[in-house]
């Protein structure tokens, strides 16, 4: 069985890792974008930063299992909005 200390751990960092990639998509989007795809990314970040609160070191099972919801209801969100993001980077970045 795995250590819960562990795997809340494990959901705690790929949850801010989700959000931050929400973030970035949130904000490649134009300023007063008024969207679907805007309403969803708000939604999430507004569900996953009312989840991660408190002892993040020592998170209870109900939230363990709230955050894994997220984790998976969010993984299609922003996916266009990372694409065109990465797209950009690697356009900057000097050939090499």
């Amino acid at each position: 069985m795995a250590d819960p200390q562990k795997t809340g751990q494990g959901i705690r960092v790929a949850c801010e890792t989700r959000r931050f990639e929400l973030q970035q998509a949130l904000a490649h989007l134009a300023p007063g974008e008024a969207s679907p795809t805007r309403t969803d990314l708000e939604a999430a970040l507004v569900e996953v930063d009312e989840l991660l609160v408190g002892d993040l070191d020592h998170l209870p099972a109900m939230i363990t299992e709230r955050l894994s919801g997220w984790l998976t209801r969010s993984k299609y969100l922003g996916l266009k909005e990372q694409r065109e993001i990465d797209a950009a980077r690697a356009a900057s970045r000097p050939p090499g």
